[in-house]
């Protein structure tokens, strides 16, 4: 599902998991859907995979983005998607 999105904020968190210490780098972002009755009525979070790290730690703040999601799930009561980030928009 191919979704444009705005990134609200970025998040490090780490907690405990079965291998140790887990950190991750997420992002919460609001759907930006026009056709009335199809947004999301809550923000979601984004996990950035190590090679989208790389590339947009620190630099998607106030941005609009296209993302492919390819799984929701809930992780500590909040909406996770899992994709990929396709494209970064200049406005």
């Amino acid at each position: 599902m191919k979704v444009e999105v705005l990134v609200i904020s970025e998040e490090s968190r780490s907690w405990e998991g079965k291998k140790g210490l887990v950190q991750a780098l997420s992002l919460c972002m609001l759907d930006l859907e026009k056709a009335p009755g199809c947004r999301f009525k809550q923000t979601f979070d984004y996990e950035l995979r190590d090679h989208e790290k790389d590339k947009y730690a620190g630099k998607l703040v106030d941005k609009r983005l296209s993302i492919g999601i390819t799984d929701l799930s809930v992780f500590a009561g909040r909406v996770r998607a899992s994709g990929t980030i396709l494209q970064v928009h200049d406005k």
